[in-house]
Parts: structure tokens; C-alpha cells; sequence
């Protein structure tokens, strides 16, 4: 009985939701975790790498917003009002993690570091074999601009 009490709500409309939710409404704030939920998942997963912290982020979020939806003004819309607590859940983790993050941004400058310059002394070492008349980086570099690795039938 309930699933198809559910199954009914999903065609009112968002205002008319949170109407429902406002007064208690369980099934109606449902509605609206089912609608927005995996919007919210995807821009979670997009902002943070681990997995665990964007199962985190949404479940706060959905949490938040039925504690503090009694203060919800109507000043947007509630995928709006949504968004914006996830943000703020967002930011949250990020200043969790804030340190390691710096860590990680180090770490990323010294192998990208190292790669250019093992590129550099492939390239040096190379230079002479790559650059020679019958090579594709020779006809490459002297063909007109467009016409790399077309054939010269």
C-alpha cells in the first residue's frame, strides 16, 4: 500500500512536496531525496575523490535538509536549497582534508616534476634518431601544417 502511496507522490510537483514534508510528511521528503539524490551524488563525486566521503556528503546533506527544512524560505527552489547544503558539505570535507590535500598537491608538483625531466633526457639522448629524414617526427615537423601523416601520393 505504501509503494503506491509513493508511486503517487512522484507526480506532484516539487512545491507541493515540500508542502507535505513542512508538515511531517516522511514519504513526501522521500520523494524528493529519490528525485535530487543521485543529482547530488554526481556533483559530490565530481568535487571529491573517495568514495566513502561522497556516500557521506549526500546522506548529511539529505539529513540537514530535513532538520532544517521547517526554515526553508522558499528563496529558491529546493534543488537550489539542496545544492547548497551539499556545497556546504562539500566544504566541509575539504577543510577536513585540507592539509592532506596541500600534501597531495606537493607530491603532484615533484612527479610532474620528475616526468618532464625524464622527458627532457629522452628527448636529448633521441634527438638525433628522432629528427632524421625518414623518421614520422621529421615529416612531421617539415610538412605543411595539416598534413602530418597524410601519405604524398
Amino acid at each position: 500500500m505504501t509503494d503506491q502511496f509513493d508511486g503517487l507522490l512522484t507526480d506532484f510537483s516539487d512545491e507541493v512536496l515540500v508542502d507535505s514534508a513542512m508538515l511531517g510528511d516522511h514519504a513526501a521528503f522521500d520523494v524528493i531525496v529519490r528525485r535530487y539524490g543521485p543529482h547530488l551524488y554526481r556533483f559530490a563525486r565530481r568535487l571529491v575523490t573517495s568514495e566513502s566521503d561522497v556516500d557521506d556528503i549526500v546522506q548529511e546533506t539529505c539529513l540537514a535538509a530535513w532538520r532544517q527544512l521547517p526554515g526553508f524560505q522558499r528563496r529558491s527552489s529546493i534543488k537550489t536549497w539542496l545544492f547548497a547544503i551539499c556545497s556546504r558539505k562539500i566544504a566541509d570535507v575539504h577543510r577536513k582534508v585540507g592539509s592532506c590535500a596541500a600534501d597531495v598537491d606537493g607530491l603532484r608538483d615533484e612527479v610532474d616534476t620528475r616526468c618532464a625531466i625524464r622527458a627532457r633526457k629522452y628527448v636529448a639522448q633521441h634527438f638525433s634518431t628522432l629528427l632524421k629524414p625518414n623518421s614520422i617526427v621529421y615529416r612531421c615537423v617539415s610538412a605543411p601544417p595539416g598534413s602530418c601523416g597524410k601519405s604524398r601520393a
